[in-house]
């Protein structure tokens, strides 16, 4: 996990990330202009982005997040590097045993089993080919409720559709926002 801090100049100039490899998932905010949260994820690749403060699903554009590697990183020019403003980046890669950025598929049926390598504390959902909201649950509020990034509401009982095993978690029932048997999911676990 980074935290970087740029100064764009509304073009492709790209940035150090500090990681040991390309970071996986990246949070964007301008800090001095109301907008939106940009998120890059690995498995929607490069010019593809998502809003964490927006159910929206993936946009495509090839001025946002042009450029992700070992090294550095870019928002783009139409994107989370645009216009004269400071940003800030929360960069994630995954850690064995600690932390796992990834995509499932939805089944629409109980069981659904995401293979992490440990078994999380924390995992955060969202659906990628329609619109619906991010999904929070996480072991200290009970996996039970969750709490939804791009909403102000307060958490919400979902009946135990996540559950946390000893080398993944499981979804469960045909909920869009966490296994709908025609749809697409990004997550990030945390032990």
């Amino acid at each position: 996990f980074s935290i970087v801090q740029q100064t764009s100049n509304n073009t492709n100039d790209t940035y150090g990330h500090g990681l040991s490899q390309a970071p996986e998932m990246i949070f964007s905010k301008n800090i001095q202009v109301a907008g939106a949260w940009g998120v890059y994820h690995k498995d929607l690749g490069t010019g593809k982005y998502l809003y964490l403060n927006l159910t929206d699903s993936v946009a495509t554009s090839s001025d946002v997040y042009p450029i992700v590697n070992d090294t550095v990183f870019s928002g783009g020019s139409g994107g989370w590097n645009y216009s004269t403003s400071n940003y800030i980046n929360y960069c994630f890669t995954s850690i064995p045993g600690f932390s796992k950025v990834g995509s499932y598929s939805g089944t629409g049926a109980n069981g659904n089993s995401i293979f992490t390598g440990f078994e999380p504390a924390f995992v955060m959902v969202k659906r990628t080919n329609a619109a619906d909201n991010w999904t929070i649950v996480d072991s200290k509020r009970g996996l039970n409720e969750s709490l939804f990034p791009d909403l102000s509401s307060q958490e919400l009982n979902n009946s135990g559709a996540i559950s946390f095993e000893s080398n993944g978690f499981t979804v469960n029932g045909a909920s869009g926002g966490w296994n709908n048997g025609s749809s697409n999911y990004i997550f990030m676990a945390i032990a």
